[in-house]
């Protein structure tokens, strides 16, 4: 039997929100394109993504300013696209997870939260504000994404059932401090039955913002998701230029001029390195109660200064992810 033929009527969504609530919570905050598709990314990596792709128009304004006071911006007519192959949602998801704001995964104790499902990482994403991220550059966010349990033919899957959604920013900002439930729009893909998993995002209606180049894209993406892992990938895209697209890199930094190094070695103790060379000189750890806890990892200086602004600050990797502490 084909897929189409599983389609089931469209659900109704609704999400109880207000403009001023998404404000207080900070949308503001997310006034640049790469802050916004680091959020998206990270709700991916939650959903056990391996890889996920952006296709923006790289290096170009999204919008004109056509008047200062008040400010009016002219949208050029472009999309950026965030494709991953995570477990994505079905209907019933979007609705109790997707379109319930502020909801802290790693409280979930009763599911286990903290920990993704799959590939067993940990959580980045946490109140659940990511999802909204876009409406500080854009007016509106299209949701598309297939998953939870399988549709089955028998013992056949036929795939998983989509949910589709279109948020609007206006019509948000329409309702006020009003008690009503905002209703997003409903796709044409809502019910239908996709072979895969996934979600696509796809931002469109934009103010004026401009898309980083490729290179300085990589560049920013590789401070919090270059890591190295065999089921994690980020590629980008130019929808500009077909030929132009690359994979984010491993975040990393040359540490000749001063490196620190604390091992766990094979034995169970922990011991410090000073450019290479062991020393009993600093602690690999610290005390807390008259108990020893371990570090393992790297420290150091970069042999020559960074004059890139991306490079300010300094950077603390944990968890197999990368922290931005930045003063």
């Amino acid at each position: 039997m084909d897929r189409a033929e599983y389609k089931i009527a469209p659900e109704e969504y609704e999400m109880k929100i207000s403009w001023q609530t998404i404000d207080k919570l900070g949308v503001k905050m997310y006034d640049k394109v790469s802050a916004v598709m680091a959020e998206l990314v990270a709700n991916s990596y939650d959903a056990d993504a391996s890889e996920v792709q952006i296709i923006a128009p790289m290096g170009e304004y999204l919008a004109d300013r056509i008047s200062s006071k008040p400010p009016v911006f002219r949208d050029r007519g472009h999309q950026i696209k965030i494709i991953d192959n995570g477990s994505g949602m079905n209907p019933e998801d979007v609705q109790k997870l997707y379109l319930v704001v502020g909801r802290d995964k790693r409280s979930d104790k009763e599911k286990g939260a903290d920990i993704t499902p799959i590939l067993k990482r940990k959580v980045m994403g946490r109140k659940g504000i990511g999802k909204l991220a876009p409406f500080g550059i854009c007016k509106k966010i299209e949701v598309i994404s297939a998953g939870g349990e399988p549709v089955k033919n028998g013992d056949i899957i036929i795939g998983y059932r989509t949910a589709h959604i279109i948020l609007d920013k206006d019509k948000i900002n329409d309702l006020g401090s009003s008690d009503e439930p905002y209703k997003p729009t409903t796709g044409k893909e809502d019910g239908s039955v996709s072979e895969k998993r996934g979600t696509t995002i796809i931002l469109s209606d934009f103010d004026k913002r401009m898309v980083p180049r490729i290179e300085d894209f990589e560049k920013q993406l590789s401070h919090k998701f270059g890591m190295v892992r065999p089921d994690w990938k980020i590629v980008l895209i130019n929808s500009n230029k077909n030929e132009e697209n690359c994979t984010v890199g491993e975040f990393g930094i040359d540490y000749d001029a001063v490196k620190f190094s604390f091992v766990l070695e094979e034995d169970g103790s922990y011991k410090a390195y000073y450019n290479g060379l062991e020393t009993t000189e600093i602690l690999p750890g610290f005390m807390f109660e008259d108990v020893f806890y371990g570090v393992e990892g790297t420290a150091g200086l970069s042999k020559s200064s960074y004059k890139d602004e991306l490079m300010v600050g300094y950077r603390i990797g944990s968890d197999a992810k990368l922290e931005n502490r930045v003063f």
